[in-house]
């Protein structure tokens, strides 16, 4: 099914931002591309990854109560300035599959305070009145869109194996041998993921921050 090889695609991608303690925070179609290769013509890039946060080790690149991202594919904690984690990227990915199924955005609103109003206090995000939809779908939406960030999926690893729990490993899993076992969450024992600063450096990132301060200096910002 192309929804299910397009959404795969998508958490494979957030699967290596969130191990390295990187969240996009402006998951939405317009930042899922459609890349037509040769041997797969459903074949995705997730772009912009340029107001990313870094949420595991090293220090943050922006101010706690900063918002940022497109307000319709945003989550509740998002709008309300709160903390955003790898729970804020796949609450935008069910918002991605509900578009998918049924051709229009989950949040439906061309105005601004309206669509705050909506992701805050509106109704559940739900599927359930598509009869075209099957029910697995229907339930990883749910769960994945939950307004309380505690009661969606944990990581992309997490909905990714509740993906292949009924649909199956995908061929490129296949092909390289992997099964849907293998994408469990790691054992207890098994070594945790790199943090930023372990990836690229205390001295990078002190660097980047600095060169961040010298930008916000020159456009007048604290």
């Amino acid at each position: 099914h192309r929804i299910v090889h397009i959404t795969r695609q998508v958490l494979y991608s957030l699967m290596e931002a969130h191990s390295r303690g990187i969240v996009n925070r402006d998951i939405k179609p317009e930042n899922i591309m459609l890349v037509p290769l040769m041997y797969d013509a459903n074949y995705i890039k997730v772009m912009d990854f340029g107001i990313a946060k870094m949420v595991s080790g090293g220090p943050q690149i922006t101010q706690a109560g900063q918002t940022f991202g497109t307000p319709r594919y945003m989550s509740p904690e998002q709008l309300q300035g709160g903390d955003a984690g790898p729970e804020t990227d796949l609450y935008a990915v069910g918002l991605v599959i509900y578009e998918m199924f049924t051709g229009r955005p989950a949040i439906d609103s061309q105005n601004l305070a309206t669509t705050i109003t909506q992701v805050i206090f509106g109704p559940p995000i739900e599927l359930d009145d598509y009869e075209h939809v099957p029910d697995d779908f229907k339930r990883l939406v749910r769960r994945a869109c939950a307004r309380d960030a505690r009661d969606r999926y944990g990581d992309a690893r997490s909905l990714l194996e509740a993906l292949c729990d009924w649909s199956g490993p995908s061929p490129e899993m296949l092909a390289s041998g992997i099964t849907a076992s293998a994408v469990q969450a790691p054992t207890p024992e098994a070594a945790r993921p790199p943090s930023v600063t372990e990836v690229i450096g205390r001295d990078e990132v002190e660097r980047r921050l600095e060169a961040l301060k010298q930008l916000q200096a020159q456009l007048g910002h604290p």
